[in-house]
């Protein structure tokens, strides 16, 4: 059934839709009743809707809160994982940063013992050969015999070819921890090359092999390079050569454009022998390999010459590469780069003079050496020369001796018990400089084959560095050398 109209307000007024007080105003009453009624019904309706509204409103902002709370719990949670796994990250790298920390320093450790047991291998074995070569030398200057004389050569050759075979050896394995050093000084490349040839003239004619150099003029004058180390690879490469070729020539070639700005040199050794089968060019750079240039057994050494001088080649900037042919002899060649050496060329004092053209000197020199055949052997050779000898077995006794004598030169081994060499010369030197005294020169006298050992002679306040073994001519030229140099401040 229909509700009138107004029901909804009944309840508001009391009295139904045209219920009215008297007769006389019911037209006017009834009208404005019903505007009255249909306003307030029009309120209601407005009430209710905004009521509804309201609720929905709020509605909407309970699930706006709620969204809010949400997002700042995933947010919050998010902070909390990603600092956990920031912490877990900086531990993680923290712990491997310790671990490659404590690798490295297990390995400098390993390499500084490693070099320290190449230097005391060096010493100890360098030590009797300087004993065997130094005493052979010697009897070589007394009256002997056709027969003796032939002995010694003999023994003093094998002697010196161990020598050469334990050079080898250490030459590797100092390549191996990175002990080559390359230095760079004015040099006279022809001059190197020419040492060279000068050097194997006489093996090459024993053997009827002509040897001969070919040099461009466009090289003569001064180029910066490391001469030691040029001359170390055309030594294995010549040797090599002569030792492969039984008949024909042996060539060394040194090649350079005077317009190259770069200061390229190339060069070349060839020889006439039985040359090397094309499926062992690749091997013969490898440490311990020879390649079988004749169907006879391999000839004789250690198979590091031409692996050790390819490691020189390249720590000089250059490559040593090979060609050859079976039947047509074998070409070894590198280049690099010696650009040309401004200003004036360095004075150079000669080193290695004749045996025969050596002067004899005088004065005192103070031999510190703890090793009995050694000093048999040094001051043998010092007396030869002509020098009044005192020997001392370690640093402390040589201070002793310095404190009430002078001597003019000293030379002083660098492993000894009681005192070292170098704090034997450190402290000589602190004496020196407090007394006002002059410099009295310091020759070191060693069996250490390493770059680091003669910086370390040079920074104990030693003036020069001789290797052991070695022969009674270089003594000479270095005795001589400082002996001309005159008296200096210390």
């Amino acid at each position: 059934m229909q509700r009138p109209p107004g029901a909804k307000v009944h309840k508001l007024f009391g009295r139904p839709p045209g219920a009215h007080g008297g007769a006389d105003d019911a037209p006017l009453v009834g009208s404005q009743a019903s505007q009255l009624m249909e306003a307030n019904e029009q309120l209601v309706l407005s009430a209710l809707r905004a009521q509804t509204d309201a609720e929905a409103l709020t509605k909407a902002l309970d699930q706006v809160s709620r969204a809010a709370e949400l997002n700042a719990l995933i947010d919050r949670r998010a902070r909390e994982s990603l600092a956990g796994l920031n912490a877990t990250l900086e531990g993680r790298v923290a712990a491997r940063t310790q671990e490659l920390e404590l690798a490295r320093d297990e390995a400098l450790s390993a390499a500084r013992a490693k070099e320290q047991f190449l230097s005391n291998m060096s010493h100890e074995i360098r030590t009797p050969m300087y004993g065997m070569l130094g005493a052979l030398e010697l009897l070589a200057g007394t009256e002997l015999t056709p027969h003796q004389r032939q002995y010694i050569t003999v023994a003093a050759t094998s002697g010196e070819a161990l020598l050469s075979i334990i050079n080898e050896v250490l030459d590797f394995t100092k390549m191996g921890t990175g002990q080559f050093e390359i230095t760079r000084e004015p040099i006279d490349v022809l001059n190197v090359a020419r040492s060279v040839t000068l050097l194997f003239s006489s093996t090459a004619k024993s053997q009827l092999v002509e040897l001969r150099l070919e040099a461009s003029p466009a090289l003569a004058g001064w180029r910066v390079g490391d001469a030691l180390r040029i001359r170390q690879v055309l030594i294995n490469l010549v040797g090599n050569a002569l030792k492969f070729t039984r008949r024909g020539a042996v060539v060394v070639r040194v090649l350079g454009d005077d317009g190259d700005d770069s200061g390229r040199v190339t060069f070349e050794v060839s020889d006439s022998g039985p040359g090397i089968a094309e499926s062992e060019l690749d091997k013969i750079f490898e440490p311990f390999v020879q390649a079988e240039r004749t169907t006879e057994r391999v000839l004789g050494g250690t198979g590091l010459g031409l692996a050790i001088s390819r490691g020189l080649v390249r720590a000089m900037g250059g490559e040593l590469d090979v060609s050859s042919k079976l039947g047509q002899g074998a070409t070894f060649c590198f280049g690099l780069n010696l650009p040309r050496a401004e200003g004036a060329a360095p004075e150079v004092a000669p080193r290695s003079p004749e045996p025969e053209r050596i002067a004899r000197l005088s004065g005192r020199a103070l031999l510190v050496e703890d090793n009995s055949v050694n000093r048999l052997i040094g001051s043998a050779m010092l007396e030869r020369l002509g020098l009044e000898v005192v020997m001392v077995e370690d640093g402390k006794e040589a201070l002793d001796r310095l404190a009430s004598e002078s001597f003019e030169v000293i030379l002083m081994d660098c492993q000894m018990p009681v005192m070292d060499g170098y704090q034997a010369t450190t402290r000589l030197r602190e004496i020196e400089r407090a007394a006002g005294k002059a410099r009295t020169p310091v020759i070191a006298l060693t069996a250490n084959a390493f770059s680091g050992d003669v910086e370390r002679c040079l920074a104990a306040g030693m003036d020069d560095h001789l290797a052991k073994p070695f022969a009674i001519e270089q003594l000479h030229a270095i005795i001589q050398h400082w002996l001309a140099a005159g008296p200096r401040v210390s």
